[in-house]
């Protein structure tokens, strides 16, 4: 990730967020015989959307029952019971939960999820798609990614980041990555507090404590530089080069 500051990339994300966001604003003033009509905009057939309840979700319930409480699944605009996705929640604690989703059987699509809570918001998130079903093209591909060197070309649909506020004092960076039958999440904060998992085993990267975790065909690995600064790897079918990757993702 290079010598930048947890902060300067978050200000980076946000940056392009404000520019996409302008730029939607933009279509939407030109009027319909300039930009693309609501007609025409095709969402794509899976869809996760969370959104926080009119009525709130108290802090006193865990991260996976707050996800069942806000979480929607639509296939086709019909919705899908949640029963039908396969949901692996990365990393958890009492006011933080991240969370991959794979949509549908295939697992060409699919969201990451990350709840967090405070007594004056209740339980909030955000989700962002991973991938989309669409393949990893070559033309769009790459091995090295900043400091990241992949085992295979992958791509990526971008990054969600977050700065902290005075209401919401949460701040997180994610960017995830795809091959053909693999996914790659990066995630880091210096606020999220969590919890080890019991079938977790202790690692020591560079001298930064940690552990490893692995869940099925899903490997986590996490790291801590202060008790609520931490930073998560998580490879989806490629358990053998997890801790490598981490370890050039999170230094």
């Amino acid at each position: 990730m290079g010598n930048r500051t947890l902060s300067e990339r978050l200000a980076k994300v946000n940056s392009a967020a404000m520019l996409a966001m302008y730029l939607l604003a933009l279509f939407a003033g030109c009027g319909a015989a300039s930009g693309p009509s609501l007609a025409s905009i095709r969402l794509p057939p899976w869809q996760l959307l969370w959104s926080q309840p009119q009525n709130g979700i108290p802090v006193s319930l865990s991260p996976q029952e707050a996800f069942v409480r806000g979480a929607r699944v639509y296939y086709q605009s019909a919705p899908v019971p949640l029963a039908a996705i396969t949901l692996n929640w990365l990393a958890t604690g009492p006011p933080f939960g991240l969370a991959l989703a794979r949509l549908d059987p295939a697992a060409t699509f699919q969201d990451v999820v990350l709840l967090y809570s405070t007594p004056q918001t209740g339980w909030i998130g955000d989700a962002t798609t991973v991938r989309n079903g669409a393949p990893c093209q070559s033309q769009d591909s790459q091995r090295q990614v900043n400091s990241v060197t992949f085992p295979q070309p992958v791509c990526s649909v971008g990054n969600l980041g977050k700065i902290p506020t005075a209401t919401q004092p949460w701040d997180y960076l994610l960017t995830s990555w795809f091959a053909t039958g693999q996914t790659y999440l990066s995630f880091t904060s210096a606020s999220a507090s969590i919890q080890r998992p019991s079938a977790a085993s202790g690692i020591s990267m560079a001298g930064t404590q940690g552990w490893r975790y692995q869940q099925g065909d899903i490997e986590t690995i996490t790291q801590f530089t202060a008790p609520s600064h931490t930073g998560i790897f998580a490879c989806l079918n490629d358990a053998q080069h997890c801790q490598s990757l981490a370890m050039q993702a999170l230094q």
